[in-house]
């Protein structure tokens, strides 16, 4: 690191890590303070640098741990359950207002819909953050960083695909692709010491890489196979 933009690259790069509330960089002594609520290990701080730079972290590393936050995984995953809500709800209404008549198998294909358009548009207005983030956890994300930028727009293209029935079943088999190898990387993330903030709302809030979040991949692969056999 050189400079004040260096700095500011890697402190917005560290920040996005679940947990953490100060970063603090010390160009002089090119080291890093952070004071976190989460358990976070070196190599997960380091790759958000590298993945920020080409800057690596020097050995005069500090780590502070601070008191731990309040409130248990519910509270913690609260914003993407809220998320999830909305999506339920576009759904419904959906069906009960615009469906002649209303099925289940419809109420899952607009669940769908709604699911890849809001997640996804919420990755794509924050699209550099969520690049960022999603190579701290994601399988094709840490060999191909450009996988992160592709991934939103993907997401919104088969919410379109969705919302208009068009070309199913080649929406539901990419879904089951693109959420089983998500799977993969959450997988590997939750059986880590460290942990790293979801990418799976852009980056917008604070809620940590979980089962929840393997649960809710898991959701949409199960309901994705279910269509394909109907």
């Amino acid at each position: 690191m050189h400079c004040g933009a260096c700095v500011k690259k890697v402190e917005a790069a560290v920040g996005a890590l679940a947990g953490v509330r100060v970063v603090r960089v010390d160009l002089a002594s090119q080291s890093i303070v952070l004071e976190h609520d989460a358990p976070l290990e070196r190599a997960v701080v380091s790759h958000a640098i590298a993945a920020a730079g080409p800057y690596v972290l020097g050995d005069a590393q500090n780590i502070v741990k601070t008191p731990p936050a309040s409130g248990g995984v519910i509270r913690r995953v609260m914003p993407l359950l809220l998320m999830l809500v909305l999506v339920t709800l576009f759904a419904l209404l959906k069906q009960i207002f615009f469906a002649s008549p209303a099925t289940f198998h419809g109420l899952m294909q607009d669940w769908m819909a709604g699911f890849f358009l809001l997640f996804g548009v919420l990755k794509v207005i924050n699209l550099k953050k969520f690049a960022l983030m999603y190579q701290g956890y994601d399988v094709a994300a840490k060999r191909f960083p450009w996988w992160g930028y592709l991934y939103p727009f993907l997401e919104v293209g088969l919410g379109l695909l969705f919302l208009f029935g068009a070309a199913l079943v080649f929406a539901n088999v990419a879904t089951v692709a693109l959420m089983g190898l998500g799977m993969i990387g959450i997988y590997k993330k939750i059986h880590s010491e460290g942990e790293v903030q979801c990418a799976c709302l852009g980056g917008f809030f604070n809620v940590p890489v979980t089962w929840f979040t393997f649960a809710e991949n898991g959701l949409m692969v199960v309901m994705a196979v279910w269509m394909l056999l109907q």
